[in-house]
């Protein structure tokens, strides 16, 4: 379970936040620009509306999180596990999701994701 402490750093906008436990987290409209989450565990964490814009993801765990209406711009994702997150009009224009595991994560029509990549190749599922 995640750490008050470092809960509160991230709401607050830290930017070092390499290898934090946040999962299930609620990180609504949260600021994490450019913020360094390498390896971090967000988890079933609400990051709906939150921007991530620039951040390095890399590694990191966001399995079952909510991703609705994310600003992922430019975020590396690099090998991070997003199974089963919820993608929701996130934008993800430009993000490296090379290694990245998306099987079962759910997006829609919305969702906008880097070129050349295909949601429903990687696993992701079209949903409502």
């Amino acid at each position: 379970m995640a750490n008050i402490e470092d809960v509160q750093r991230a709401q607050e906008g830290d930017q070092n936040l390499v290898g934090v436990d946040l999962s299930g987290a609620d990180l609504w409209r949260s600021d994490l620009g450019e913020a360094d989450l390498k390896g971090a565990n967000l988890n079933s964490a609400n990051l709906s509306k939150a921007n991530l814009e620039n951040a390095d993801l890399s590694g990191a765990n966001l399995s079952y999180a909510n991703l609705a209406e994310a600003n992922l711009q430019n975020a590396n994702l690099y090998a991070a596990n997003l199974r089963s997150a919820k993608l929701y009009e996130a934008n993800l224009e430009n993000a490296n999701l090379e290694n990245a595991d998306v099987s079962y994560a759910i997006y829609d029509d919305n969702t906008a994701w880097p070129e050349d990549f295909d949601p429903e190749e990687a696993g992701a599922e079209l949903g409502g």
